[in-house]
């Protein structure tokens, strides 16, 4: 029984490697507009937790899909999880900002669409594209935020606690931005490397916006503290309400710094059309069968 479970995995491995083994004749004429992006790099936060570093080490991971328009416009859209976090603690302003003790991480998922513009003609396909390329892109997104803080050693969620007594939704949107450069490894793949910027429609990925709230509003001491830290972290009377908690004046912001793998998927824009017109009767070609192309599934997908 086992060696026959091995012999039927070895016969759909092999099967697989002939499948993306195979080779089109017509497969390099034909451009491929899809791609899949694969990636990851730093998150970093820009808000009123925030001052002094300008690049945060917290991590980003993306997985995307893109379409070539044309030579120079492609449009993508991108799944990211990524980290952002703030401390006054690390602030290099001694007296009113570390004086709140205040901090905040949040895990956050982001889903964008976004124009691509490459600055060089990109090729007519995928082929001959140019071996480097520069690109700006814009667009728009939404993104899930859901800021927490730690005591003693336990992370608890801030949106509900209402901790300026503010009621705000864990969703946000987005307008992204940046320039990136492409670096062509093989006929299928290349290097991405970008820096975006994102504009949010929030002042509460970290949870400080306005102002101190009487302490009477928070039915537990962990509330309490987590509404002003003072007294938790520095031993410290907590502010009286209406002190200034946060700068409501702007929204927060945050950027990702990212190196990401392109795959030109093989799937064709005008699937051989022309092929099947001109050459129904030949046999000598590759992957040809009676006049017709046998080409299987991972073969349309991955191969050339």
């Amino acid at each position: 029984m086992q060696i026959k479970r091995v012999l039927l995995f070895i016969l759909f491995i092999s099967f697989i490697v002939i499948e993306l083994d195979a080779q089109s004749f017509y497969g390099l004429r034909r451009d491929r507009p899809w791609q899949v992006t694969f990636g990851g790099g730093v998150s970093t936060y820009y808000g009123d937790l925030k001052e002094g570093r300008w690049i945060d080490d917290n991590i980003n991971i993306s997985v995307g899909g893109m379409y070539k328009i044309n030579q120079h416009l492609s449009l993508r859209s991108e799944l990211t999880y990524f980290r952002l976090s703030g401390d006054d603690r690390d602030s290099r302003n001694e007296t009113s900002i570390r004086e709140r003790y205040l901090s905040f991480r949040a895990d956050n998922f982001e889903l964008n669409v976004q124009a691509v513009v490459y600055f060089f003609n990109n090729g007519l396909s995928y082929y001959i594209r140019p071996p480097f390329n520069i690109y700006a892109f814009g667009g728009i997104g939404a993104f899930y935020s859901n800021p927490k803080a730690e005591i003693e050693g336990e992370w608890y969620a801030l949106r509900p606690v209402e901790t300026e007594g503010v009621s705000y939704s864990p969703i946000h949107a987005n307008f992204n931005g940046g320039l990136g450069v492409t670096a062509k490894i093989n006929y299928r793949m290349s290097l991405m490397a970008e820096a975006g910027w994102r504009i949010t429609t929030t002042d509460y990925i970290d949870d400080v916006s306005t102002q101190y709230i009487d302490q009477s509003n928070f039915p537990t001491q962990t509330e309490k503290w987590l509404a002003d830290m003072r007294p938790y972290r520095a031993g410290l009377e907590p502010w009286e309400a209406g002190h200034i908690r946060g700068n409501p004046s702007e929204n927060d912001g945050y950027m990702f710094i990212q190196l990401k793998l392109q795959y030109y998927l093989g799937i064709n824009r005008n699937k051989a059309k022309s092929q099947r017109g001109n050459y129904r009767n030949r046999t000598n070609y590759p992957g040809s069968f009676g006049g017709r192309n046998k080409r299987g599934f991972f073969n349309r997908l991955f191969g050339n």
